[in-house]
């Protein structure tokens, strides 16, 4: 490993290498330097070229969310099917068999098929696999350095970049892309008590102090929440043994006594069957038409006056359309809704065992909380495991939860640098994403199964799950509801992954960006309203980072999570959204041509 540490700019060699850095060695890192080096396999390399890719831990490839030592009963909530490290379009990867996940699976003998959900830590095997296939097929003239260490600054030099850790600096770096990934969680109140957990992952790590029969309360009821969960529970030597119905839980009297999850909704995420495979459904209503058409002559979206009414419409006439089939009936989806109403009253009319469903049903199901809030939560977990099983060709629920995954690619073309007016961009960062979310992303079954075990078991107690007041003392936590109903539990932990808030909570990194004049924080304005912040870099289309002047810093290029808030979604391994990388590989390239026929005329 090679280190270039702070000299004078003024020393710098001319002979050096062109330098290019990836901060951030996840999947979008790896993404990034797979386009790079296929780019680089294009062209004539006569001059050498040095890629720094800088990590915080040692999974290259993978980073910190799937590194490839955590429990194997974390599982993904991507089916195998759609993972695949290699994407299909010019120019090819250079190595010469791309394996896709499930492909390099068969390969080491697993009979696997696309629609099954695989542990976290077995795709990081994969991506650090593909990071490991990279480094032997390197195009001539080309060296990958690895440095598991922390960025922490970035420094503009005369026309390069001093790329600063905490102890080594590395010079004349030309092109950088930051593919940093999650932020670090905010600091709360009582962050600094033994028996706050801010962050769970590693999970064997950060529970570890966790006693045994204690009470914890859980922040947050997703994904993360499961992990948790599963971590106290199975992680230290509980068991789940199948039954018919699903689950039972065996305890080993490691774990806390009862763990009591609470968030905003008060309700766990639907669970879902894979979806890879499933023919297509074309959208009817939240089409470029009507889109264009709600929105007139406005400069913007309201989201809830032009784009809202669409995608209800859309996921009221999927249920119908799926519950109409069950009855060898067919809806057609007519351009007025009224007629797709009429329809739906003469449905029920003839079917009054079928109870009406609207976006409230899916959505809110439980806005009316009754006393014995856990077990109405727990009929709720119930039906939405029973729905989930019969997968989105087989319920008209599971169908309907699904048409948000459908619209999301077509609605983040739309979101994405500004789309939204302020007021909407934060209506629905605040009261929808997070319920689309909830039910079209969720868990796959088996994990839901295993939290309704445990529930049965009672060491999960939903009773509190809905906006409970927290208050922390010396020792110990107090829950409060809006009844006066009151809880003390031994610990607090937040399930949740943070949220990039360049705003409150500016990572180290991104705030010397800003401080060196190589960024801003990007406001969503719109003439005669009050801007909105969504927290993230100001970037451009290409993901460059725009200073405070308006000018974009080309030699710099973010991806992923850093642009979530101008983009939308970016919490995926898909190769296709929002897709900076692709842009990246062919500039760098480009400009390394142009560096190496300069050299060359002035060596003539």
């Amino acid at each position: 490993m090679e280190n270039h540490k702070s000299v004078d700019a003024q020393s710098i060699n001319p002979e050096t290498p062109y330098r290019v850095a990836i901060i951030g060695a996840g999947p979008k890192g790896l993404y990034g330097l797979e386009r790079l080096l296929a780019n680089l396999s294009e062209v004539t390399l006569d001059e050498e070229v040095e890629i720094h890719m800088f990590n915080r831990c040692s999974f290259f490839g993978a980073g910190d969310i799937y590194r490839h030592d955590q429990p194997e009963y974390l599982l993904m909530n991507y089916v195998n099917g759609f993972i695949n490290a290699w994407p299909n379009q010019a120019p090819k990867p250079i190595v010469d068999h791309p394996l896709s996940f499930v492909e390099w699976l068969k390969k080491q003998g697993r009979n696997v098929s696309g629609n099954e959900f695989s542990s976290r830590s077995r795709v990081g095997e994969y991506l650090c696999s593909a990071f490991e296939e990279l480094k032997k097929n390197l195009p001539r003239n080309v060296r990958l350095l690895q440095h598991t260490q922390e960025v922490c600054d970035i420094e503009k030099k005369g026309g390069a970049f001093w790329i600063k850790t905490e102890n080594e600096a590395y010079v004349d770096i030309q092109h950088i892309l930051l593919a940093t990934g999650h932020s670090t969680p905010q600091k709360e109140a009582f962050s600094d008590q033994n028996t706050f957990v801010e962050f769970v992952y590693p999970v064997q790590e950060k529970l570890s102090h966790v006693t045994p029969n204690s009470k914890v309360a859980i922040k947050g009821i997703g994904l993360t929440f499961i992990d948790t969960v599963l971590a106290l529970t199975e992680g230290r030597g509980g068991r789940f043994n199948q039954t018919e119905a699903g689950f039972k839980y065996v305890k080993s009297g490691n774990e806390p006594f009862v763990l009591y999850p609470f968030s905003k909704s008060g309700l766990p995420m639907m669970p879902r069957s894979g979806t890879f495979g499933l023919p297509s459904q074309p959208l009817y209503y939240f089409t470029p038409e009507n889109l264009c058409a709600n929105k007139g002559d406005k400069d913007k979206y309201d989201f809830e006056k032009d784009i809202l009414p669409l995608i209800k419409a859309e996921i009221k006439y999927a249920y119908y359309r799926m519950l109409f089939q069950q009855y060898n009936q067919y809806l057609h989806p007519f351009k007025d809704i009224q007629k797709i109403e009429s329809e739906i009253d003469a449905f029920h009319e003839r079917h009054p065992i079928e109870k009406p469903f609207s976006f409230n049903t899916l959505f809110n199901p439980l806005n009316d909380w009754k006393a014995d809030r856990h077990e109405q939560i727990l009929n709720y977990v119930r039906l939405s495991i029973k729905e989930g099983e019969k997968g989105e060709e087989g319920s008209p629920l599971a169908h309907a939860a699904g048409t948000w995954r459908r619209i999301s690619n077509d609605f983040n073309e739309l979101y994405s640098f500004g789309g939204l007016s302020p007021k909407s961009h934060r209506v629905f960062l605040s009261d929808f994403m997070g319920q689309f979310n909830r039910v079209a992303y969720g868990p796959p079954i088996e994990n839901m199964k295993k939290i309704m075990a445990l529930a049965e078991a009672g060491l999960i107690d939903f009773s509190f799950a809905h906006q409970p007041n927290v208050n922390a003392y010396n020792s110990f936590y107090v829950l409060t509801l809006e009844d006066g109903s009151e809880l003390k539990v031994d610990y607090l932990i937040d399930a949740r992954i943070p949220k990039t808030d360049m705003v409150s909570n500016p990572p180290k990194l991104y705030q010397k960006l800003i401080d060196n004049d190589l960024a801003t924080i990007y406001n969503n304005g719109s003439d005669g309203c009050d801007s909105f912040s969504p927290g993230c870099i100001h970037i451009s289309r290409e993901g460059h980072p725009i200073n405070a002047l308006g000018e974009e810093i080309k030699q710099i290029t973010l991806t992923g999570t850093p642009t979530e808030g101008i983009t939308f979604d970016n919490d995926t391994l898909s190769r296709n959204r929002n897709d900076f990388v692709s842009l990246w590989g062919a500039q760098v390239a480009n400009d390394i041509q142009v560096f190496t026929q300069s050299k060359i005329l002035e060596q003539s």
